[in-house]
């Protein structure tokens, strides 16, 4: 992808690299973003998914993803820039960001700004050396055993390892830290 793309009508957008999910016969099954390239989905309750089950996803730099619902990343992506990645950019509360089991967004020593109603972390997050924002786009915020409607608990805490991780924003409400195991915080 080497320009910005907009998907504004319903459906959302899939951007799918490796639709067989499979290398054969086919050996560059990459979703590669260009550096600087913004994709958005402006659509109300419209997802963005990226997938690329044998190639991966990368950012050659700078990346802005933007979903006006759910945001879903369901293999290893890495970016070489500032990554920006926010579902719920209308400030509903209902877009959610899922990174899926065992994959991880690396921003390879970049910062990261993370912004979405609520943080569906079954992966990992690696900023590295950089430091790494993660932010609910409208409602309060918990850390550990709390619940609100944006929760990192102490095993979504585990899996991300940032220089400085910073939660929260002076827009985003409350934050509430109740229960943080040691451990979950010490990457």
């Amino acid at each position: 992808v080497s320009t910005d793309l907009t998907a504004d009508s319903s459906g959302g957008m899939i951007l799918d690299a490796d639709i067989d999910n499979s290398d054969i016969d086919d050996d560059n099954n990459k979703l590669v973003f260009g550096d600087g390239v913004i994709v958005l989905v402006t659509e109300a309750s419209s997802d963005l998914v990226l997938d690329a089950t044998t190639g991966g996803i990368h950012g050659l730099g700078a990346v802005t993803l933007k979903a006006d619902n759910n945001l879903t990343i369901n293999d290893d992506f890495t970016t070489l820039g500032h990554t920006y990645i926010e579902a719920d950019f209308d400030k509903e509360g209902t877009g959610n960001l899922s990174i899926a089991a065992g994959k991880t967004l690396d921003t390879t020593n970049n910062t990261g700004y993370l912004v979405s109603g609520d943080l569906n972390l079954d992966g990992y997050i690696n900023s590295g050396s950089a430091d790494l924002r993660i932010t609910s786009s409208l409602n309060d915020m918990a850390v550990g055993l709390n619940s609100e409607a944006f929760t990192i608990d102490n095993n979504e805490l585990a899996r991300v390892t940032a220089n400085n991780l910073y939660l929260g924003s002076a827009a985003a409400g409350n934050i509430y830290v109740d229960g943080v195991d040691t451990t979950a915080v010490a990457n």
